[in-house]
Order: C-alpha cells, then sequence, then structure tokens
C-alpha cells in the first residue's frame, strides 16, 4: 500500500433533479465533476445543445485538462449542436484551441433557425445523465438521470442534428 487515500468513484454533481448549481464557479465545479464522471463511466458521446456557447465555462483551462483525458481513448465524439458558432472564434481562444487538437473527435452541427433549439442549454452523456443550464438572469442549472428524459431528449437531439448543417471548421480555406 502506498498509504495513499482511496480513489472515490465521482459522482454526478447533487441531487438529480433538484438545483445542482447556482452561479459561474459552481457551474464550473459541476461541469468538471461530471467530465470525471464520464471518464468512470466510459460514456463515449455527448451531445451539448447550446445557443449561447460563450455562456458556458469552457474557457476554463482544468475543465479543458479534464475534457481532453476524457475525449483520448478512441470512439469517443462531442456532437456540438448550436446556431451561430463566430463568437466562439473570438470570443473563446482555450476553447478553439482544444477543439483544434480534438477536431477528430468534435463535430459541430449548425440549426437553420434558433427555434429549433428549443431554448435548450444541455449537455447529454448518452446513457448516463444530462446536465443542463436554466433560462433566467442568474447561472443555475439542474441534473437528470431520469432514463425517461435522457431517452427523450437524445431522441430530440438525433432529430434535430439530422437537420443540422455540419460546420464551424477548425480552419479557414481561403484564396
Amino acid at each position: 500500500m502506498d498509504g495513499s487515500a482511496p480513489t472515490e468513484t465521482p459522482s454526478w454533481p447533487e441531487e438529480p433533479g433538484r438545483l445542482a448549481w447556482t452561479g459561474r464557479a459552481a457551474w464550473a465545479d459541476a461541469l468538471a465533476r461530471l467530465v470525471d464522471v464520464l471518464e468512470a463511466a466510459r460514456v463515449t458521446r455527448l451531445c451539448w445543445v447550446t445557443q449561447d456557447p460563450l455562456a458556458w465555462p469552457w474557457e476554463q483551462a482544468e475543465l479543458l485538462e479534464r475534457l481532453a483525458h476524457w475525449a483520448r481513448p478512441a470512439g469517443r465524439q462531442w456532437l456540438w449542436l448550436g446556431g451561430d458558432y463566430e463568437p466562439v472564434r473570438h470570443g473563446a481562444p482555450r476553447l478553439m484551441r482544444w477543439r483544434a487538437t480534438w477536431d477528430h473527435r468534435v463535430q459541430c452541427l449548425a440549426v437553420d433557425e434558433p427555434r429549433q433549439l428549443d431554448g435548450r442549454e444541455c449537455l447529454l452523456a448518452q446513457g448516463l445523465g444530462l446536465i443542463e443550464r436554466l433560462p433566467g438572469p442568474q447561472v443555475q442549472g439542474r441534473v437528470s438521470t431520469d432514463p425517461r428524459e435522457l431517452v427523450l431528449i437524445a431522441r430530440w437531439f438525433d432529430a434535430v442534428s439530422q437537420r443540422a448543417t455540419v460546420t464551424f471548421p477548425v480552419t479557414t480555406v481561403g484564396i
């Protein structure tokens, strides 16, 4: 025995169905814990739906490092469904660098009309759970592991993504 403390199996942030966080720092912490759960559960597919990607705390270096650790094994895929990706190019340099490295794992899809996203701001870990940013002026969110809700959101995501267009290349080619 090396004297180190036993490692805990990561668990979802807070109790599912209840308010899981309030404030940006708590949200970033909840996402970091979620990524740890993804790794432990060997989740291979993430579905991120956002109309405002800059509102998510993906610019935090520690969070992107954990996400890179999750993305490393073969077969991992992050599907990103949104509207206008251009603000990310200029407003999220760390996320852009991360995405350039992991472009083979990330597919960005754009909808024609933002209303197609039904106002959703969520990250779905296929078969495991959902973390959702709640609408409103405060940064608040909830977690769900309800199998029925996960199936409904996954079906909705698949239906909308089938009508979306692959977009947002890491580099642009110009003449």
